[in-house]
């Protein structure tokens, strides 16, 4: 006796591998989505920030602010702001004794701008000391 072989016919095998390859179309989308959202910089401003009538209150420690983009050619200078306890990081205008304090836990306060998208350092905004 011949054994008879289950055999998925073309029309079939189209549509089962037509599926598979929308499937992994969609997935693939769903991952470049969900990566594009959780990889933006942030538009607001941190929890820890006391933000009012467009000043705003920052504590935190000075640091060298980190650069948006780092495989681009820069020079070695160090553009001084706060990085706050939730991790964000601030410029800070018109504070001139602000660099002998790298290091230190400092608070500012001042009129709140909110970085632009053109922004070279990693900021999402800056303190102005002298606006209040």
């Amino acid at each position: 006796m011949k054994r008879s072989q289950d055999k998925v016919s073309p029309k079939k095998q189209w549509l089962i591998v037509s599926g598979l390859v929308l499937l992994l179309f969609v997935l693939a989308l769903l991952v470049i989505v969900a990566d594009h959202l959780w990889s933006q910089k942030p538009t607001w401003v941190s929890p820890s920030v006391q933000v009012e009538r467009k000043t705003a209150k920052v504590e935190g420690e000075v640091i060298c602010l980190p650069r948006r983009e780092t495989n681009t050619p820069h020079t070695q200078e160090c553009a001084v702001g706060v990085r706050d306890r939730d991790g964000y990081y601030y410029g800070v205008k018109n504070q001139k004794d602000i660099v002998q304090k790298t290091g230190e836990t400092i608070e500012v306060f001042g009129g709140y701008t909110p970085a632009a998208d053109t922004e070279v350092y990693d900021i999402v905004g800056t303190i102005d000391v002298a606006d209040r």
